[in-house]
């Protein structure tokens, strides 16, 4: 894939791997308040997926990382149209639990 300034300028050359990462939300959310699959439903929808899929095609990946801070049990449940819409979107998730107390 060729790389792009900001404005979308062709540079030479490309990276043998590259890591970008996009900050979706700044303040943590409750899981009382908000529903992690209409909150990555919201993001899937603003996304260009034709560009995530040229990612996937030339060998790249992308993944929504859900960091979950907490000292009790959590369940999340990803239902299967979710994970058929991660899935076609070539995007996938990756869970980071952090426990015990603050």
């Amino acid at each position: 894939m060729q790389r792009k300034t900001n404005q979308g300028v062709p540079l030479g050359g490309i990276y043998k791997r590259t890591n970008v990462n996009f900050l979706l939300h700044k303040d943590p959310l409750g899981f009382d308040h908000v529903s992690i699959v209409d909150f990555i439903n919201n993001k899937l929808a603003a996304l260009d997926l034709d560009y995530t899929n040229k990612i996937f095609i030339t060998g790249g990946c992308c993944h929504f990382i859900i960091g979950i801070f907490t000292s009790d049990n959590v369940m999340m449940d990803f239902n299967i149209d979710f994970i058929q819409h991660l899935s076609s979107s070539k995007i996938g998730i990756k869970l980071d639990v952090y426990g015990g107390e603050e």
